[in-house]
């Protein structure tokens, strides 16, 4: 099956309607938001402001968020219509205070080795046809000790049902833009993360709040599915982060522990 990435192209200044097409997406946001500012903070906080770069940032929701936190944040796209979204809302951001965007690539990133403190890629992995190549390229932008946070449906029936069968049909999803087949796997996670020479620090799941049947509720007559929390329970969405390895006379001794992403949860 092929999937439809070309359905993000005609949302156009959709991305930000908190009740449009997206909508679960926002509520997505705010959860994806507090786990990666909590790792980032704990993980790097001898950094004052860490650049970060959003892979597959669509209309900037996540890399709003970002740079809202206090991060410098780049993000990339190969959907320019959605850039131009991203790049209209951020045009009423305080001088400073907003993500830049750069229409390019995931396999092929057009910056310099060594260039981010952190790789955030949400909702991404799923839609590329080579998930590994993507994850290689976000290890060489990578500085050592940086963070790679992510987020990516789980191959189960579970995600299968919510996220293609539920989600799709309901319209919490667009038709033709998940594929059972290209969901990944824990173990597929943390293979390609190895392979890069990356090491996996953190892998847990995203749930609904809800329950199934009043999420559905709440979406259809609000739009509104009532958020995500954090869990053990990997089989629905899958977040994590991992880390660059610093060489040996680069390693730092007693890096601070992972803030609790409390407002994940």
């Amino acid at each position: 099956m092929s999937i439809d990435n070309d359905w993000y192209d005609d949302l156009g200044d959709r991305w930000w309607d908190r009740r449009g097409p997206v909508a679960a997406l926002h509520d997505f946001n705010v959860a994806r938001t507090g786990y990666a500012v909590g790792v980032i903070r704990g993980r790097l906080a001898d950094l004052e402001r860490p650049r970060v770069l959003d892979v597959g940032a669509g209309g900037g929701l996540f890399s709003t968020s970002l740079a809202a936190a206090g991060f410098e944040v780049v993000g990339i796209d190969a959907s320019r219509p959605s850039l131009c979204a991203a790049r209209r809302h951020a045009a009423g951001t305080p001088e400073g205070c907003a993500p830049s965007y750069v229409a390019g690539n995931a396999m092929l990133l057009p910056f310099r080795d060594a260039t981010f403190d952190v790789a955030v890629c949400s909702e991404v992995l799923e839609h590329v046809a080579s998930p590994e190549q993507l994850i290689e390229e976000v290890a060489r932008v990578l500085r050592p000790g940086g963070i790679f946070c992510f987020d990516t449906p789980n191959r189960t029936w579970l995600a299968r049902i919510g996220l293609i069968a539920i989600a799709e049909n309901i319209g919490w999803a667009p038709r033709g833009t998940h594929d059972l087949d290209r969901f990944l796997t824990p173990e597929e996670i943390r293979e390609y993360a190895t392979t890069a020479g990356l090491r996996i620090r953190d892998l847990r799941g995203f749930t609904l709040r809800k329950q199934a049947l009043g999420a559905m509720v709440g979406y259809l007559r609000r739009r509104d599915i009532g958020g995500f929390r954090l869990t053990d329970d990997l089989r629905f969405v899958m977040t994590g982060y991992a880390e660059k390895p610093r060489p040996p006379e680069l390693a730092v001794v007693g890096a601070a522990p992972i803030a609790a992403a409390e407002d994940a949860r």
